[in-house]
């Protein structure tokens, strides 16, 4: 029995060696199997919020703005339950009902109900954690749903290009293509590289919830805009130019 309680007692010592081993290791290095526990815990409790550069303002020899940007919004819900789970006293953070939800949307975003109703309800069956409705929505639109204080809607801040004047000197300036990301046609073309900006971001700390540490490290790349273009155009000599222009081209000759 000596015999036997003394190699008992041995193993145990050994195992308690490679244990505290172990855990020496890992506390010195940082380190299991080679991946670091600092990375994977930025992975879980760190967020990468995009800052978006702006892209430089086209403007004319007067300095009135021919193609600036816009700020919108894009209306997502999230329809997956699990963005729920865990909050507290039950709060739901989805689409719950997807009826009423759409009943009060449709109004806003200018579309029919069932339609509204049709895309949740697919997005639902697809087993798809969220779905964007709508976009290009103004601020004064996005107030106005916010109010309704509806469960599982959330926004995300766009920047659109604008063009105040319409056609005016289309031909010169260009366009610029919001799928594509870059000026396709004209000035918003050619001066690319001096009229995009560069992303930024902010990097936050959160728990497993969503909600911000009180003391947590946070930490902001700022975004570098596009240089603004002035051109040599008049706006007010230009537009009487196309006016009397076509009108020239109206009258019988």
């Amino acid at each position: 029995m000596n015999r036997g309680a003394a190699i008992l007692s041995l193993i145990f010592m050994l195992l308690f060696l490679i244990f505290f081993s172990r855990f020496l290791y890992i506390q010195l290095t940082g380190e299991i199997n080679n991946v670091s526990l600092d990375e994977k815990a930025a992975e879980k409790y760190d967020e990468r919020i995009k800052i978006t550069g702006n892209r430089g303002v086209i403007y004319d020899r007067n300095g009135e703005v021919v193609a600036g940007n816009k700020t919108t919004f894009t209306l997502i819900a999230y329809v997956d339950p699990s963005r729920s789970a865990g909050f507290p006293n039950g709060e739901e953070k989805h689409v719950v009902n997807t009826v009423e939800t759409a009943s009060q949307l449709a109004p806003y975003l200018s579309m029919d109900e069932n339609k509204v109703i049709q895309q949740l309800d697919q997005a639902i069956e697809a087993k798809k954690y969220q779905i964007e409705l709508s976009k290009k929505l103004s601020y004064f639109t996005k107030q106005q749903i916010e109010s309704l204080h509806l469960k599982g809607i959330d926004f995300r801040e766009n920047s659109t290009r604008t063009y105040p004047n319409g056609v005016f000197a289309s031909h010169v300036i260009g366009a610029y293509s919001d799928k594509e990301k870059k000026g396709i046609i004209g000035i918003e073309e050619s001066l690319e590289e001096y009229l995009t900006g560069q992303d930024g971001y902010q990097i936050v700390e959160r728990d497993q919830l969503g909600f911000l540490f009180p003391n947590g490290d946070i930490e902001i790349n700022e975004p570098d805009n596009g240089a603004n273009v002035y051109l040599t155009l008049d706006y007010k000599i230009q537009t009487y130019l196309d006016s009397a222009i076509n009108e020239a081209e109206s009258k019988e000759i």
